[in-house]
């Protein structure tokens, strides 16, 4: 019986009284009071039993990192083809059928070294006839030369023989004039009759002669001297002569004026052959392509056999050379990052999936236009390849420092989430638990992201099974 009213009362006062009225009563607190009586004391054991359940079923195990600021100089990254500095398509400057091609695909080549040949057979025939033609007109030429200087001596003797006749027109003209004082004597005697009418009339027959002769000389005069007169040279738009030989030469070029034309004419003959010469001799030496440059044969069109045309409109090249002793980089920049780069600016270019060390190269040409529908500019850079390391049409990336060293937090993009309204998140780690925390992202740089606000330094971060995670989700924690 006192056992059961013991029970009733620890039952009581187990459960109907305050955690504060026991502690004032620590003696009746240890006589009466029990756990296991009590129904608040066994419900909360109940409850954190069932928690205990529940935290060690949502445990989840994450990479964490700590923050930590980073010291780095600003850059731009992007990437591109590498392409060679130099792409020359060979074309035939002569339409004709590939006779040989010398080279194959992928060998190397140098500055002037036989690449092709075509068939030139009929080149070479017109060579022929246009080398007989030249010799033919070279003949003609001395010919007509001949003639000409034959014409210069005969207008040599033309003057002197118009001398001669001038000195017989001057002697006739002497003589006249001496018979006609014989005649005015004759007269005087026949007047005073010393002598008789018959040999008056001898005296005016001998000086109607020597008049007929002075007539005759300078009718033969004026006939001879045509084209060798004063008025001749003043006719002919000159001036007159201050010497005899400059005289000499006028009427040289006056009356020779077929002959000189002839001799032009021959002249021209043989300009024309010798053009003709020389343009044929040229297609023949077009008809052999050679290499512009030092480079590579990467790709051969055509075959030996197959006609091609003249500058190759709207056809394949014959084959194609390319200079990969320097090869560029084409970026296209965004509008916004185009003033951060410089002609002749240091770039740093490395190789995708490649381990090796980066190629310094050097911003070569900044295109000044931009697309008007992506906004972006051309950017060319410049890489040395002097020991063929490189090829075209590898992908590279390439980093261009843009400022001075500064102190920055950067994040994989794995630890970071972005919604559909783009704002970002990350899940920061404390007392092992998880926490939805904003962040406010500034460029990326590679696979991370430069953090402008919501990270500080030593903050914990997740950066595994992000999806898995919810805010206040305890977590297990490996670094």
């Amino acid at each position: 019986m006192g056992g059961l009213i013991y029970l009733i009362l620890g039952l009581i006062y187990s459960n109907c009284t305050w955690e504060s009225i026991r502690i004032r009563m620590p003696l009746i607190t240890k006589g009466f009071y029990s756990n296991k009586l009590s129904i608040l004391s066994i419900y909360k054991n109940w409850v954190s039993e069932n928690n205990k359940t529940e935290l060690k079923a949502e445990l989840i195990e994450v990479k964490i990192k700590k923050i930590e600021y980073t010291e780095e100089f600003p850059k731009i990254e992007s990437s591109a083809i590498l392409e060679p500095i130099q792409k020359i398509d060979i074309f035939s400057k002569v339409s004709g059928r590939i006779e040989k091609i010398f080279v194959k695909d992928g060998e190397q080549v140098f500055k002037g070294q036989k690449l092709a040949k075509l068939d030139t057979l009929s080149f070479e025939l017109d060579l022929l006839k246009q080398r007989a033609a030249f010799e033919s007109a070279l003949s003609q030429f001395n010919l007509t030369k001949s003639k000409l200087e034959n014409a210069e001596k005969q207008v040599e003797v033309k003057l002197a023989e118009i001398e001669k006749r001038k000195a017989l027109l001057e002697r006739t003209k002497n003589e006249y004039s001496r018979m006609l004082e014989i005649q005015s004597k004759k007269k005087n005697l026949y007047d005073n009759g010393v002598i008789s009418l018959e040999e008056l009339e001898t005296i005016n027959l001998e000086v109607n002669s020597k008049f007929t002769n002075v007539h005759n000389a300078l009718k033969d005069l004026e006939m001879i001297e045509f084209g060798y007169r004063d008025i001749d040279i003043t006719n002919g738009g000159l001036q007159l002569p201050l010497n005899q030989k400059q005289r000499l030469q006028i009427f040289k070029n006056l009356n020779t004026k077929i002959e000189r034309s002839e001799v032009e004419v021959a002249e021209k003959n043989i300009e024309v052959a010798k053009v003709n010469i020389k343009a044929t001799e040229m297609l023949i030496k077009e008809g052999v392509l050679v290499s512009p440059s030092n480079g590579y044969v990467s790709k051969i069109n055509h075959s030996p056999g197959e006609l091609v045309t003249a500058g190759g409109s709207g056809t394949l090249p014959i084959l194609t050379i390319v200079d990969i002793s320097k090869l560029v980089v084409v970026l296209s920049v965004n509008e916004k990052d185009l003033s951060n780069f410089k002609v002749g600016q240091d770039t740093l270019v490395s190789i995708e999936n490649n381990t090796g060390t980066p190629k310094n190269a050097k911003v070569k040409r900044i295109n000044p236009l931009i697309d008007s529908k992506t906004h972006t500019a051309e950017v060319k850079i410049e890489l040395n390849n002097r020991k063929l390391e490189l090829r075209p049409g590898m992908f590279v990336r390439s980093e261009t420092i843009v400022g001075s060293l500064r102190k920055l937090i950067k994040i994989n993009a794995e630890a970071i989430q972005i919604n559909e309204n783009q704002n970002a998140s990350v899940y920061v780690i404390r007392e092992n638990r998880a926490f939805s925390t904003s962040i406010e992202l500034s460029e990326k740089v590679g696979e991370d992201y430069v953090i402008k606000r919501g990270l500080k330094e030593g903050d914990e971060v997740a950066m595994t099974k992000i999806n898995l995670l919810y805010d206040g989700v305890k977590v297990k924690a490996n670094n």
